[in-house]
């Protein structure tokens, strides 16, 4: 049997990039796209944070377009604000850029648990008995137009008794392992890898947004132990379990932080360009907080003259915002309430994180203790950057320095999965291809 090493390793996409002196990452969201360009730098000691191995020497974002929910739906406008963002980015720098990691908000990510076990063949756990385990565990997996996007153990178990850590090299019978498989829909990573390489860049790998941001905002521990990211974007909110520096399970729910913005505008006749100012600069989720009579200027839609402008109360706007966070936390803790994992903590990201009060509200509403995550790490941020907003940009620069850890998929199950998937006619065309 065909199978490859079930070692740890790191991914070849991403370490393509980061033998480079510049590495460059792009968050493609449903409000904005961004590109951070950094330059590696000597860390100060080699015990030091892998994040102040880098320098931010260019930054760039656009309003997004020709993306919706976090897939593209017209790949020119796609293209073109890709661009733009890209050219802001290598023009603070002053470097040009070939190659970018990226984020995915889209696909609808899917988690699932994969597991099997097998006898131990000399009563020794031996490498090529977790290399067997893999096998048997995934040549049964069908994505079904899904591409695997991170796959990693959850845990293993040597006659019956369970552990974090390979046995390799005890005593024992029987030998089970159990992985979590992340899953998005293929034609979305396709259109994102048309719309990024029309832009004349080259995708050296694909990363789910929360896992990209809890690179950048959750400490040692809080990857070791297992963490809940929950990045609020502007129309998707995507949510990673992240445990041992690997991504466990993951969900999106598709509402964010423009459904607050459209909530605004109705509920006080307004613009939507000025809804958003008013989220951005006096919105909050406390619902009675010490400035709740401050009066907000608010010009009414359609209006024009004198009499197109009036006042309502701070607590009015929050009055609107304070439901809509609610929903998105109920929907949140319904996905937790799915996962075959225990969230013992959340940190939060995302444009709409930024929110006063989110903490408060999203303790009690998940009932579980909640944080909302900054990058600090990262040399040359600046006080925008470093805002949650930014955390997946941020967090797949750190990615590619210090790539995740993954377990390949053995080479008869991934021979399998093709099969099963190709039609007649692709089988024809590769087996003409061959034969030439």
């Amino acid at each position: 049997m065909s199978v490859v090493s079930f070692q740890g390793r790191s991914s070849s996409k991403l370490v393509s990039q980061s033998k480079s002196a510049v590495v460059a990452a792009l968050d493609i969201g449903s409000t904005k796209i961004s590109c951070m360009i950094a330059d590696r730098v000597a860390p100060k000691h080699k015990l030091a944070d892998p994040r102040t191995g880098l320098r931010i020497i260019g930054f760039g974002h656009v309003a997004s377009r020709g993306i919706k929910n976090g897939a593209v739906v017209n790949i020119e406008e796609a293209e073109l604000a890709i661009r733009q963002a890209v050219d802001t980015a290598e023009r603070m720098a002053q470097r040009r850029i070939s190659r970018v990691s990226v984020s995915i908000s889209g696909g609808r990510p899917q988690s699932l648990r994969h597991g099997a076990a097998v006898n131990v063949a000399n009563g020794i756990v031996a490498r090529a008995d977790l290399d067997r385990a893999v096998a048997a565990a995934l040549l049964d997996f069908s994505p079904s137009g899904r591409t695997l996007m991170h796959l990693a153990p959850i845990g293993f178990a040597l006659d019956g008794i369970e552990s974090e850590h390979e046995p390799i090299g005890l005593h024992g019978n029987q030998l089970a392992v159990e992985f979590g498989v992340v899953t998005v829909e293929t034609a979305a990573l396709q259109n994102l890898r048309s719309a990024i390489e029309g832009a004349h860049l080259q995708v050296t790998g694909f990363s789910l947004a929360p896992l990209s941001a809890a690179r950048a905002v959750l400490t040692d521990d809080e990857m070791t132990l297992g963490t809940a990211v929950v990045d609020i974007g502007g129309a998707v909110t995507t949510l990673a379990f992240v445990k041992n520096g690997s991504v466990i399970a993951a969900d999106a729910i598709h509402i964010g932080g423009v459904a607050l913005t459209h909530d605004i505008a109705q509920g006080l006749g307004t613009t939507i360009a000025h809804a958003e100012r008013m989220k951005t600069l006096f919105g909050s989720a406390l619902p009675n907080g010490h400035d709740a009579n401050q009066p907000l200027a608010v010009p009414m839609l359609g209006e024009k003259g004198n009499d197109s402008v009036h006042h309502v109360p701070k607590s009015t706007l929050n009055a609107i915002i304070i439901p809509r966070l609610e929903e998105i936390l109920e929907q949140v803790a319904s996905v937790f309430s799915n996962w075959d994992v225990q969230v013992m903590r959340v940190v939060f990201t995302g444009g709409a994180a930024q929110l006063a009060g989110l903490r408060d509200l999203g303790q009690h509403v998940l009932q579980r203790p909640c944080r909302v995550g900054t990058v600090s790490e990262l040399q040359g941020l600046t006080d925008t950057t470093r805002q949650s907003g930014f955390a997946v940009s941020a967090g797949l620069i750190c990615q590619v320095l210090k790539p995740e850890v993954h377990y390949a998929m053995p080479a008869e199950a991934t021979d399998e999965i093709e099969k099963r998937q190709m039609t007649y006619t692709s089988r024809l065309t590769k087996w003409f291809k061959e034969a030439i």
